[in-house]
């Protein structure tokens, strides 16, 4: 499926790694929305698809593959870009951060999409 997609990612850009010298789509965003993109079009084999992704590859890390990890290790420090907003006006002057992952796999890879547990009282 992805015989013909490079990835680059910013911890193996200095790492010569390219296939061939033209391609024919270049992804920006290693995202969900990059990869199937990426996916979409590498079904023709005559295609080379370049995804660059400016975050690091995150397979290897346990918190992003066992559930139950929200919030534990490198997946809620460096890898998002944890935006931070401009002071609200309506809260209070107070300023919140907006996380987005800066990965391979996007916001996916620190499970910022698994909403909260919330326990009943009895």
């Amino acid at each position: 499926m992805w015989g013909n997609v490079l990835f680059l990612v910013a911890s193996t850009l200095l790492i010569p790694r390219v296939s061939c010298a033209v391609y024919d789509y270049v992804i920006v965003g290693g995202g969900n929305g990059g990869l199937v993109v990426a996916s979409r079009l590498s079904e023709d084999p005559n295609v080379n698809v370049l995804v660059l992704e400016a975050g690091s590859e995150a397979e290897d890390l346990p918190e992003v593959f066992i559930p139950g990890f929200i919030g534990k290790g490198q997946s809620f420090k460096s890898l998002t870009w944890a935006y931070q907003t401009l002071p609200q006006k309506n809260l209070d002057n107070r300023t919140l951060v907006v996380d987005a992952g800066k990965a391979l796999g996007g916001s996916t890879i620190s499970e910022l999409t698994v909403p909260p547990l919330i326990s009943r009282d009895s």
